[in-house]
Parts: C-alpha cells; sequence; structure tokens
C-alpha cells in the first residue's frame, strides 16, 4: 500500500511541475503589462511653449564681372528730337542710326486777271507729302517720299546713299537728276510758287545710279550718273527702250575758303545730259510746256489734236542732249540765282525728223527785309513770330524774269503755230513771309506775254496771283 501512495505522490508532483512549466512558457511570450498610473496620480506638467527659430542670414551672391559684348552687340538707349527743319527723328545714343519723319503740305490759291472767264480760279494742293528719311551707321541715308497732290499718288523719291567719304557716295534709286539748278533746291525752299523756265527744260525724277561728292573742303562737287532717260520735266517709274542717259554735273565755289563773306557763298556750276530715245505713237516721249498758271503754251502734234493716223504724230526720234550754265550768290540778306539750259532733242512726224533746239533763262533776286541771311534752303527767322514781343518773323522780297524759246523749226511740221507759242516771257514779283521756320506764306503775281500760239496773232498774256500756304516739318 505504501508503494501506492508512492506512485500517487510522484503523479500530483509531475502534474504539478508540468503545469508550472506551460504557465512559465505562456507569461514569457505575453508582452509584459504597461505600467499604467494610478488613478490619482498627478497629471504631467504642460508642455513647454514652442520656440521658432530665428530666420538665417541671407549672404547676398558675389556678382562677377560680366564679360565684355562686342561694340556691335552693345544696347543704347535711343532717343527722340523734334527740330525745326527736321521733323521728328528717332536717334541712336551714337547718333550712328536714325529714322526720321518728315512732311509738306502747300496749298494754293490761283487766280487770273483779265482772263475773260477763261481760265479756273480755284483752291488746289500743290504738294502733299510725307516721308521718311534717315540713315544706318553712319555709312547709309536714305529717303522715301510719295505725294498725293492733285487728286494722285506718285512716288518721287525712293533712294539709298552709300557713303565711303565726303568725297566718295554712291546714290541709287529713283531721285533728282542732278542738273538743273533751280529743280536741287528743295520744294519747300523755293523763292517763287512756281519754278522758272529753265526748269521746264530740265529732268524731274529719274531711276539710275550715281557718284557723287565734294572735294576740298566743299570748294569743288561733282555728280555723276546713269539714268533711264525721261522727258523735259518729267519723272518715270520705268524705261521703254535700251538707251540709257548720261548725267554729269560740276558745281564750284571759288572763294569759299577765303574767309571774305561777300565771296564765300558764291556757286558756279555747269552740268549735261545725253541719251538717246525713240518714241512711240502711245509713249511719245515728248512732253509740253507750262506757265507760271501750270496752263499748257506748247505742244507737240497728236493724235489728240489733229484727227491724222497715228504716223501723223509727233514722236522723239535720237538724240535728247542738255546743257546748262548756272549761277547761285547769296551775300548777307541778298541771293542772286541764273540758270541758262540749252536742249537738242531730234523729233519726227509723217516721214520727217529734225533736230530742234530749245533755250530757256532765268534771273532772281530775292532779298530778306528782315535782315536774316539767304541761304540755298531759304531764310529761317531770327525770331519766331511773337505780336507781344514785337516779333513778326521773317520776311522776303522777290523779283524774277525768265523766258523760253522754242526752235522754229517746230512750226508747223511737228507743232501747231496757231495753239503753241513760240516764246514766253515771265516777269514775276513775289513777297514771302515767314512767321516760323516751318511755316511761310507765298503772295505772287507773275505776268507772261506769248508770241504765237493763236489764229491771227500772239496768245493773249496769262496774269495770275499766287496766295500759298505752307506748313513743312
Amino acid at each position: 500500500m505504501s508503494s501506492r501512495v508512492e506512485f500517487s505522490s510522484f503523479v500530483n508532483v509531475a502534474a504539478f511541475a508540468l503545469v508550472m512549466a506551460v504557465a512559465s512558457r505562456a507569461s514569457a511570450q505575453e508582452p509584459p503589462p504597461e505600467n499604467v498610473p494610478p488613478v490619482d496620480a498627478t497629471p504631467p506638467p504642460p508642455p513647454a511653449p514652442e520656440t521658432v527659430a530665428p530666420p538665417p542670414e541671407i549672404v547676398p551672391p558675389v556678382e562677377l564681372p560680366a564679360a565684355a559684348e562686342p561694340p556691335h552687340l552693345v544696347q543704347r538707349p535711343a532717343y527722340v528730337t523734334i527740330t525745326d527743319h527736321g521733323g521728328a527723328a528717332i536717334t541712336s545714343n551714337d547718333g550712328a542710326y536714325e529714322l526720321r519723319i518728315r512732311g509738306v503740305v502747300q496749298t494754293d490759291l490761283r487766280m487770273f486777271v483779265n482772263d475773260e472767264h477763261k481760265l479756273t480760279d480755284q483752291f488746289l494742293f500743290r504738294r502733299a507729302r510725307p516721308y521718311i528719311e534717315g540713315k544706318i551707321a553712319n555709312a547709309v541715308t536714305f529717303r522715301l517720299m510719295p505725294d498725293f497732290a492733285e487728286g494722285k499718288a506718285v512716288l518721287y523719291d525712293a533712294w539709298f546713299d552709300v557713303r565711303a567719304c565726303d568725297a566718295l557716295r554712291f546714290r541709287v534709286g529713283k531721285a533728282k537728276v542732278p542738273f538743273g539748278l533751280e529743280r536741287l533746291v528743295n520744294d519747300t525752299a523755293i523763292i517763287f510758287g512756281e519754278r522758272a523756265y529753265p526748269t521746264t527744260l530740265s529732268p524731274n525724277r529719274d531711276i539710275g545710279v550715281e557718284v557723287h561728292g565734294d572735294l576740298f573742303g566743299g570748294v569743288l562737287g561733282y555728280s555723276v550718273g546713269v539714268y533711264n532717260g525721261v522727258p523735259d520735266n518729267a519723272l518715270s517709274d520705268g524705261d521703254q527702250d535700251d538707251s540709257k542717259e548720261a548725267v554729269g554735273r560740276l558745281e564750284v565755289g571759288p572763294f569759299a575758303r577765303t574767309g571774305v563773306k561777300a565771296l564765300s557763298g558764291l556757286r558756279l556750276g555747269v552740268a549735261a545730259t545725253r541719251g538717246e530715245k525713240t518714241g512711240t505713237v502711245a509713249s511719245p516721249y515728248l512732253t509740253g510746256y507750262k506757265t507760271f498758271g501750270q496752263n499748257t503754251f506748247f505742244s507737240f502734234l497728236a493724235d489728240a489734236t489733229t484727227g491724222a493716223p497715228p504716223a501723223n504724230t509727233t514722236v522723239a526720234a535720237g538724240l535728247h542732249a542738255r546743257e546748262t550754265a548756272q549761277l547761285y550768290w547769296p551775300i548777307g540778306p541778298l541771293a542772286l540765282l541764273g540758270e541758262v539750259v540749252i536742249t537738242d532733242e531730234r523729233v519726227a512726224r509723217a516721214g520727217r525728223s529734225s533736230l530742234l533746239h530749245n533755250v530757256a533763262w532765268n534771273g532772281t533776286a530775292a532779298f530778306v527785309l528782315t535782315g536774316e541771311d539767304e541761304t540755298f534752303d531759304g531764310p529761317t527767322p531770327r525770331h519766331a513770330f511773337d505780336a507781344d514781343q514785337g516779333h513778326f518773323g521773317a520776311v522776303e522780297l522777290a523779283l524774277r524774269a525768265t523766258e523760253l524759246h522754242v526752235d522754229g523749226d517746230s512750226f508747223p511740221q511737228y507743232a501747231d503755230p496757231t495753239k503753241s507759242a513760240r516764246d514766253a516771257f515771265e516777269v514775276a514779283a513775289g513777297l514771302n513771309w515767314y512767321p516760323l521756320a516751318q511755316l511761310k506764306i507765298v503772295a505772287d503775281f507773275a505776268r507772261t506775254t506769248f508770241e504765237g500760239g493763236a489764229s491771227h496773232t500772239s496768245r493773249d498774256a496769262e496774269q495770275i496771283f499766287l496766295l500759298r500756304t505752307q506748313l513743312a516739318f
């Protein structure tokens, strides 16, 4: 019995040891319980306020010197200028580039005296020309100028000049032909409302190339060019045959560098053109000649006037040559201008041809009553008009005599003697007022007498009063 008790005790001890081993293993696998404070524990103190750290100090970046740009890439500010005679200009800081905007408007009142209402009195625009001009890199100058007067649009100037030096410049495009002296005067600076008869025999504007320059400090000036060729007092935008016209002009100021004021402004010039042209019925390459009042006093026979077959229209048929001698002499407030033009032109009609010899001359004198100096561009008032200050601008008085003689061989083969005059002689007087440098008021009276040009006697004299208001900027 004692052995049964010992076995039972052994079993109980083993079971107890197994239970304790399992409990110990389970407690080792479970996480230990959190240490929860007792309910009456004192709460923790509130957290300290958050402190913001000051921003970091900003250190400016170190600027390194920029690499120098090539001179042609450096940008310079431009500036705007407005001058008395030069319009408004945008100019680069160094003056090498410029774009200039200019313009001229001329409004005329023409009134014919004792004409028995044969000629029309009227207001009209003689010129209305906005234009731009400028320079590029101090080496190229240019101009673009249209005209919108007389109810039509015509391109007058479209050229550019390339300057090598003062003695050598090249011009390409449509420009004034370097021939007639008064033609070379700016349209805003002509002394009378209309140019004299030598300009009638001179070319106006043409397309071509020209070399020109000034030598010896302006003592000598020259121009040599080749152009399409235009009829007298005409302009053109093209050519009608392969022939071209050569032009040359030479001008000298013999006393330009002497310092003698009375002589230093004297300029003497000669010029010539030479070419050959062949006209057609549709384009005869001939023009008529007009008076101060812009009325035609000479024209060649054409279909519209003769009613004849086309073969009876007078056309250009070969040589067209011009020669001129010129003088311009400003002496303080006095200016003298003289010019003679001679033309030789071959014409043909109805199987016959002749070389016609025409001559025109002009003598003009102008005097500034208010004392300003005369110049080729006209006087500039010393003071602008201001009645309160007793300033009245500049006042100029002018006198002129001019004549155009047509070759007698023109009649009756090439021109109708009952409609075209052989000779026109004009005398004119004018008073010009310049209240401002940009404003000019012109008052002219001109009387022109004729030889021929009527059925039985000479054509009636033309007498005209011209009043012009000119704004140029």
